[in-house]
Formats: C-alpha cells, sequence, structure tokens
C-alpha cells in the first residue's frame, strides 16, 4: 500500500553514441547535424516541422522558436559555427532531440570524446523496427557505435535517466559515483563496453562478443550495418 507507485512510460528513448578523436571531428559538421536532424523529423515525428518550438544552440547562445527556422538558419552557417551542443524540444510535452559533441568542450581537443544523440517521442514511434531502420539510414552520414532503447517516464531526465526529485528547495537529481565511472567507460565502447542491456540494444561487434563470452540469453540477434547487431532481450 505504501510501497512505491509504479509509473507509466510516457515515450520512448532513443540514445546513441560515438567515440571520436580530433581526426572525426570533420564528420559532425553543421550540415551534417542539420541532415540528422531532419532525419530524425522524418522517422520518428512524422515529418512535422511545427511539433517542435523551442530550439537551443550552444548551451542557449542562439534560440529559435521554429524547427523550419533553425534549418534555415543552420544553411547559413556554412559549416563555420561548431555544433556543441543542440537540444530541439516542444514546451508543451516530451518530445525531444538532443545531440551534443563532448570533443568540443576539450580546450586542446587532443583525447578522445563522446558524441551523443538521443530521442524521446511520446509517439509510440521508438521500437526496434523503427529504431533499426534510423540506424541503417543514420550510419550512412552519421557513424555510431552503441545505442539503445528505453521507456521514458514521467519526471525522468533523460540524461541520468533517472527521476528528478522535487522538494520545497527545488529540484535535484542523483548522480553517483558509479554514475560518473559509467559516463567515463563510454570511452571503451569499442573495447566490450556497455553500460547495461536495454530491452532494445544495438552492439558494436566488440560488445557483442562479450555478450556471447557471458552467453547472456536474447530473444533476438539482427545485423544491421558497419558491425553493428540489433539485440532484443
Amino acid at each position: 500500500m505504501f510501497g512505491n507507485k509504479k509509473r507509466e512510460p510516457i515515450g520512448d528513448v532513443l540514445k546513441l553514441f560515438k567515440v571520436i578523436s580530433p581526426k572525426d571531428l570533420y564528420l559532425y559538421n553543421s550540415t551534417t547535424i542539420k541532415d540528422v536532424m531532419s532525419l530524425c523529423l522524418k522517422s520518428f515525428f512524422n515529418d512535422d516541422n511545427n511539433i517542435f518550438n523551442c530550439v537551443e544552440l550552444n548551451y542557449g547562445s542562439k534560440n529559435w522558436k521554429s524547427f523550419t527556422t533553425f534549418l534555415k538558419k543552420i544553411d547559413g552557417f556554412s559549416n563555420k559555427i561548431e555544433i556543441v551542443d543542440l537540444v530541439i524540444t516542444n514546451i508543451e510535452n516530451f518530445n525531444k532531440i538532443i545531440y551534443s559533441n563532448e570533443l568540443l568542450n576539450q580546450i586542446k581537443k587532443e583525447n578522445f570524446g563522446i558524441v551523443e544523440l538521443n530521442i524521446c517521442s511520446e509517439l509510440n514511434t521508438i521500437n526496434k523496427d523503427t529504431a533499426n531502420a534510423f540506424i541503417k539510414d543514420l550510419i550512412e552520414i552519421f557513424p555510431i557505435d552503441y545505442g539503445y532503447v528505453f521507456p521514458f517516464e514521467k519526471g525522468m531526465d533523460i540524461h541520468t535517466e533517472k527521476i528528478v526529485k522535487k522538494s520545497i528547495f527545488g529540484t535535484s537529481i542523483s548522480v553517483t559515483k558509479e554514475d560518473i565511472l559509467k559516463r567515463n567507460s563510454l570511452l571503451n565502447l569499442n573495447s566490450g563496453f556497455f553500460p547495461k542491456l536495454y530491452p532494445i540494444n544495438f552492439l558494436n561487434q566488440s560488445q557483442f562478443d562479450c555478450l556471447k563470452k557471458n552467453q547472456t540469453s536474447v530473444s533476438e540477434v539482427v545485423d544491421v550495418k558497419n558491425n553493428l547487431k540489433l539485440v532484443v532481450l
């Protein structure tokens, strides 16, 4: 009676990751990012430009109230702007697309970093089939190493996948040492590491080899492209 009430999912999230070095940065230019955003819209949001009403580029240094306006503006950048962080949302619901390139936050850009693409849809459009089809198109222009799909709950922070706690003092998210270690370990995605298994996973070959070595039981394995495999529990 007094236990935690089970939260009903309000949508689904597709998270994708790529480990990059400075020599890979040219692949993630503004033209490519624009094409990726358009592909997201087509694949999961019925190609409806009006579904989003808030676009924030590079931590809010530039803002637009229209996805269409954003696309026109980014055409004018001619790859002269570095896109470190991009958040496309609808302030009235939970539909959103979030892109980040942490390597661009490094001053000397001498190390490896993570490129991340998160897509959250409350339209019931993200599943194993739509995600698989999307990734097949995506990796032609935007290489990835790993990804997964999970249900999104009301009050959840998409980055930590934890419920935001509310109090009279505001909101907070508990980030543990283990959370930080897992995030840093993403740099080892191509050495077999993955944080955990989700209902729907996209694993590279080294990750899949580790999965087989551990004799983990799965219900379905499908070859995607570029040595990626769709693994369904």
